[in-house]
């Protein structure tokens, strides 16, 4: 056989998606051993944690220090997207110079929850994960969660509200 090398899209690609298999079978063991009510509460720390992670991670690797404004955060925002969800559709809204909105109409957690008939019992992490990358920046905010695909809504609409710069 001859040796195959793997294109840099390939390695992330495959990566990306044992991580996601490592992510959503360590849910459903949680869920199995302790019931969903604990698997979602520990989903939420830990996700918040790997977020606040995945961001130092970045804002190392691309050499921002601080973020001043809303803009600024939209764009470290995009890099963390295009990083760990390239296949989701999304579009983000200034709404205020410490508001902004993200409205996705494709995502593949949920895509999966629903695929695994499970929406009535997950209860999606992405705030927690969005509230993390936040944190790693040093501001102080919240993100909630208006409307979800998991919840019947053709969309899911997430509000960040930033604190103070």
């Amino acid at each position: 056989m001859s040796t195959v090398k793997l294109t840099a899209e390939q390695r992330e690609e495959i990566l990306r998606d044992n991580w996601n298999s490592h992510d959503a079978r360590w849910y459903l063991k949680v869920a199995q051993e302790l019931g969903f009510d604990v698997a979602n509460r520990l989903n939420h720390i830990v996700i918040r944690s790997m977020g606040k992670t995945e961001m130092k991670r970045l804002a190392q690797a691309v050499g921002v220090e601080k973020v001043r404004d809303v803009q600024e955060l939209l764009e470290v925002f995009d890099m963390m997207m295009e990083l760990y969800f390239p296949q989701q559709v999304y579009r983000q809204r200034i709404e205020h110079k410490k508001r902004f909105r993200s409205t996705v109409t494709k995502c593949f957690v949920a895509e999966m929850v629903l695929q695994a008939g499970a929406a009535d019992v997950y209860d999606c992490a992405c705030a927690a994960r969005f509230e993390g990358w936040l944190a790693a920046l040093g501001l102080e905010g919240g993100v909630s969660i208006e409307r979800s695909m998991l919840w019947g809504e053709p969309t899911c609409e997430i509000v960040f509200r930033i604190a103070k710069w």
